[in-house]
């Protein structure tokens, strides 16, 4: 298995591609402010203007399997946001600094995973 960090921003919506075992996603996550538990949202799509969804409102809970459940649409990666601190709840802004993103796929190949991820503005 190979594990990748994708670099994440601490403010505001984010967006960018990411390119895993040949198949382009567009990541976005935006911050869900709920009276309890207020958390970052994951949607991934194949493309940028949101029409062709593949997961929508993944919650991003720290140390936890993001793409697990999602096994039977056929995804050929895993998702996690890894805590250092293990165990402090994710709050905005967390994000890039005491949280990160890693992406692992099957493959050990290093085309596997591209480390050129396009950010979007919107």
């Amino acid at each position: 298995m190979k594990i990748s960090y994708i670099p994440l921003t601490n403010s505001g919506p984010q967006a960018f591609y990411v390119t895993l075992n040949g198949t382009q996603y567009f990541f976005w996550i935006t911050w869900c402010n709920a009276k309890k538990y207020p958390h970052y949202n994951l949607d991934i799509y194949y493309d940028s203007a949101r029409e062709r969804p593949v997961a929508c409102g993944i919650p991003l809970v720290a140390d936890w399997g993001l793409t697990n459940q999602l096994r039977y649409l056929g995804l050929n990666f895993g998702l996690v946001v890894g805590d250092p601190s293990l165990g402090g709840e994710m709050e905005y802004g967390d994000l890039g600094v005491s949280h990160f993103m890693y992406v692992g796929v099957d493959e050990e190949d290093d085309a596997a995973v591209s480390q050129e991820y396009t950010p979007v503005s919107r």
